[in-house]
């Protein structure tokens, strides 16, 4: 499990540290920092390394256009060609036909963007805008498809998040609405993944009045339907989670909006 950048004091000062934590012994390293302090990135596997795209620089709203490639062989840091414009607290997700970066913040750091586009061996190209546009979103690759929940309006974090649940299909350039998330929330896009059986669970988030959630909910695709898991042991906004075998891992975040936590917490079993 890797956790990169991010605000580490309740005064959202930003660092660049990457860590790596091990499951089975309980234990964490670092790794190569990032190449500047940044929060609000989008991040995706691909293959073995990962991909980091956009993201605010610093503790100043400033959007940026940079893309990533995180080599897991030795941590170092590869640029790969930047985003059309600059964007922040979007969606990154690897499906068979490439990264795919969808929603967020724009340049501004403000607005709400639709933008979706596709990383090609020739750079950038643009698809389907997302119907919904919104920040602050959860998206995860459910077989061959792209799937987006949640979410937020700009920063209207009293009442602006979102419910909504949005299907993509590459073949078709497409999407559909599916299910709505059980209840609106923002403040999920690290804590959204897929599970091994092709489902996907949503972990804690920010609600109506910026009250973080210890709520956590899965979604099969078969079914259209959610369900909801055991709750968190505390709530979290900004969590960091993912699935490892059968346990869901939780780490980071903050329970109160502001201040961030280093507690991580295993939940078990996925099946």
């Amino acid at each position: 499990m890797i956790v990169l950048g991010g605000f580490i004091t309740a005064q959202l000062d930003v660092t660049s540290t990457v860590q790596v934590y091990d499951p089975v012994r309980e234990g964490w390293r670092d790794a190569v920092p990032l190449p500047d302090a940044q929060t609000h990135v989008g991040v995706a596997l691909s293959g073995a390394d990962v991909v980091l795209a956009g993201g605010f620089r610093g503790p100043v709203a400033l959007s940026v256009d940079e893309v990533w490639l995180r080599r897991t062989s030795d941590g170092e840091f590869v640029p790969l060609p930047a985003l059309p414009h600059p964007r922040a607290a979007l969606g990154l997700v690897h499906l068979p036909d490439g990264i795919h970066a969808v929603g967020g913040l724009a340049s501004d750091g403000v607005s709400d963007t639709g933008e979706h586009t596709l990383l090609t061996p020739n750079g950038w190209i643009a698809r389907a805008s997302l119907p919904n546009p919104r920040n602050h979103l959860g998206a995860a690759s459910l077989g061959s498809l792209l799937s987006v929940v949640g979410g937020r309006h700009g920063w209207d974090e009293a009442s602006g998040d979102q419910s909504s649940f949005d299907e993509y299909d590459p073949v078709l350039d497409m999407w559909r609405a599916r299910a709505p998330l059980p209840q609106p929330a923002s403040e999920i896009t690290a804590s959204t993944f897929a599970t091994p059986t092709g489902k996907m669970v949503v972990a804690g988030g920010s609600i109506a009045g910026a009250r973080p959630t210890a709520a956590v909910y899965l979604y099969d695709p078969r079914a259209d339907g959610w369900t909801r898991l055991p709750d968190l042991p505390g709530p979290r906004k900004g969590a960091v989670a993912v699935a490892i075998g059968e346990e869901i891992i939780v780490t980071t975040g903050s329970p109160t909006g502001v201040d961030p936590s280093g507690t991580t917490w295993h939940g078990c079993c996925l099946r």
